[in-house]
């Protein structure tokens, strides 16, 4: 006879009974997100890569946008809806970021949220090992490109000022102007 004490097993609700009214989402989803620049662009070889390699059309966020946007509603939306042990599947790395620092950023949040990665047409996927190592190496060349940037800015300031260029935003106020409102009580 099964006795709870003896086997560990705790008979408060068998394990086959899901509580009533809690939609159950699949596990492991493929969540894809495909983007061309211009209206005039047109998103159905992204589209159907991304729906052959697995990708529900519930869970596909398409968007006509510019990479360089501030803001990309659509990928947004794509990366909330991306959650522990889902994929977020793209057709292109360019895709989904704007340069090296931007992807790999982009990447490294993802994997903070236990969220996998896969761009199809560079066939890189992080739930490979090959595919962690790549994206190490990405991490060193978005440094060695952060660092460049730095050293770039600062040789350039250097020589700006060289030159008498004071860095920083211009004067809104003329400050001669200023003092002749005052002198003259106009304001």
């Amino acid at each position: 006879v099964n006795n709870p004490a003896r086997t560990g097993v705790s008979r408060s609700r068998p394990q086959s009974v899901k509580k009533k009214n809690v939609v159950h989402a699949p596990d492991n989803r493929l969540i894809g997100y495909a983007r061309v620049s211009t209206e005039e662009q047109n998103l159905d070889m992204q589209i159907d890569a991304l729906l052959r390699a697995g990708v529900m059309k519930d869970n596909l966020h398409v968007e006509k946008i510019s990479a360089v946007a501030k803001r990309r509603p659509k990928l947004e939306l794509a990366l909330m809806d991306a959650r522990h042990g889902d994929t977020l599947v793209v057709w292109k790395l360019d895709r989904l970021g704007r340069n090296v620092v931007d992807l790999h950023t982009q990447v490294q949040a993802l994997e903070k949220r236990g969220v996998q990665f896969q761009s199809l047409q560079e066939k890189i996927d992080t739930t490979s090992a090959i595919g962690k190592a790549f994206f190490g190496l990405l991490a060193v060349f978005a440094q060695f490109e952060r660092d460049m940037i730095v050293e770039r800015t600062k040789h350039g300031l250097d020589a700006a000022r060289a030159r008498g260029f004071v860095p920083g935003a211009k004067r809104q106020v003329n400050l001669e102007k200023a003092r002749k409102m005052l002198r003259s009580k106009t304001v």
